[in-house]
């Protein structure tokens, strides 16, 4: 049969096939890299990715994060432009730009890019909400403080920028105003374990370690089997050095949710601080059975690649 003039050969149609099914190859690992933290390798399968479908805005946006979040902000603010230049309303890629530039102490070319996001689609609350989370990370308070603000105006049940902004304005020096939000956040409502979560979170981030314990057990009696709390409840007690409840309170966390790498080698770790050598093992090796790539500490990793681990 011969084929319609203009329609793509079968070598063609396998060709096709075969590429996108490396760019998908490329887009999975390079999302699971960068879910693991592994900024470098993410960014190795991004640009593999970009270098496949050149014309794809979203590779080139990814790989700009991925670059960000590997400290190569020049890089990254190139791989932005070339997403933008293939979509110019590709308002994410904005809102990342200037989160760049607010990284980098450029503010003025920071807001300017904030505005030009912000103007094509004001209605887009998550972008502002990610935009202000990753400029608060940055150590840029006050103006996270001010989109926080902004998006409250027009959505006060947007609990998560209630907390967040608490959050903000405690980095800030403001922590009267700071406890006000959480406050507000809790009121809101008394019945969402996150909110207690989230600002236990903070807490623990800021080694306030007993308030942070406080905020987790009341997410706790909101939510009696969420592993993630049990996990933090864990950490608390370990940084107080309590290192036997911490490692009862991670086999909680198993136990709800057995297949999760990062509660067994937390596990494994707190473990191998108590010298018991056999157990932290048994867990790194649950960890590389599930998630190979996962990456254990340097010791973890030598142990249980060791028959002879002694």
């Amino acid at each position: 049969m011969t084929p319609k003039p203009g329609a793509p050969t079968v070598e063609e149609e396998k060709f096709d096939l075969s590429t996108d099914q490396e760019i998908d190859q490329h887009f999975e690992a390079g999302m699971d890299f960068r879910d693991m933290g592994n900024y470098g390798r993410a960014v190795e399968e991004f640009r593999k990715m970009s270098e496949l479908e050149p014309d794809d805005a979203e590779a080139h946006r990814l790989l700009g994060e991925a670059l960000y979040r590997n400290g190569a902000y020049e890089e990254a603010l190139k791989e932005f432009d070339k997403a933008i230049q293939l979509d110019e309303d590709y308002t994410e890629a904005r809102y990342w730009k200037s989160i760049v530039y607010a990284k980098m102490g450029r503010e003025k070319e920071s807001s300017q890019e904030y505005r030009t996001a912000y103007d094509s689609d004001p209605e887009d609350v998550e972008l502002m909400y990610e935009w202000a989370k990753e400029v608060a990370a940055a150590g840029k308070y006050y103006e996270a403080i001010r989109v926080y603000r902004d998006i409250l105006i027009a959505h006060p049940e947007y609990y998560e920028a209630r907390v967040d902004l608490g959050s903000a304005l405690i980095r800030a020096g403001k922590e009267n105003e700071g406890y006000e939000e959480y406050a507000l956040a809790r009121a809101s409502d008394p019945d969402n374990p996150m909110i207690p979560f989230m600002i236990g979170e903070f807490l623990l981030s800021m080694d306030r370690l007993d308030e942070a314990l406080d905020a987790f057990k009341s997410a706790q009696e909101l939510s009696p089997n969420a592993p993630d709390v049990y996990r933090r409840i864990g950490d608390v007690l370990h940084r107080k050095g309590r290192v036997d409840e911490a490692i009862s309170e991670y086999k909680k966390a198993i136990r709800q949710k057995p297949h999760d790498v990062e509660l067994h080698a937390g596990l494994g770790d707190l473990y191998l601080e108590k010298g018991m050598k056999d157990d932290a093992v048994r867990e790194y090796r649950r960890v590389k059975k599930l998630e190979p790539e996962f990456p254990l500490s340097e010791k973890g990793e030598r142990m249980v690649g060791s028959a002879n681990w002694k």
